[in-house]
């Protein structure tokens, strides 16, 4: 958040917005965290988890990873992700649920090759009630995939 605006709103505003200019300024500096912290690393999964670790980060997200499918079966597994600010196993718990297929935004966004990016989950309150009880008992309010 900059100046208590969403970093996800900020995007949609014109260029000359001082807002998006810190936006702008804050992006280069978790970028250069992101090089800094990775710069003698030759291990892909901590490479990995450090860049999801800054997304996490910079977006305040809850949870923020890399999703492995099927499309064809549409199954998935998650193969690298952090919990983001929470810091809970969200990946073990989610699979602890009774629903763990995913959602059909998912799915779209997936065969679209789209990130998928919830910015409050309280919009599947009477959109799909079933996956918004999912995020509610996981504590998570906000997901970046």
């Amino acid at each position: 958040m900059i100046n208590n605006i969403p970093l996800f709103k900020i995007l949609k505003k014109k260029n000359n917005d001082v807002s998006y200019i810190e936006y702008n300024k804050e992006f280069v500096d978790k970028l250069c965290q992101l090089e800094k912290d990775s710069h003698n690393q030759d291990e892909p999964e901590k490479l990995a988890m450090n860049a999801l670790r800054v997304a996490a980060e910079f977006y305040d997200a809850d949870w923020c990873g890399v999703v492995e499918t099927d499309l064809i079966f549409n199954i998935w597994n998650p193969i690298w992700w952090t919990s983001g600010k929470n810091h809970k196993d969200v990946v073990s718990e989610f699979f602890e649920q009774e629903k763990i297929s995913l959602s059909q935004e998912w799915i779209e966004a997936l065969h679209n090759a789209e990130a998928v990016i919830i910015e409050d989950i309280e919009i599947y309150k009477e959109r799909d009630f079933e996956e918004y009880m999912i995020y509610q008992n996981l504590d998570i309010h906000s997901v970046i995939a």
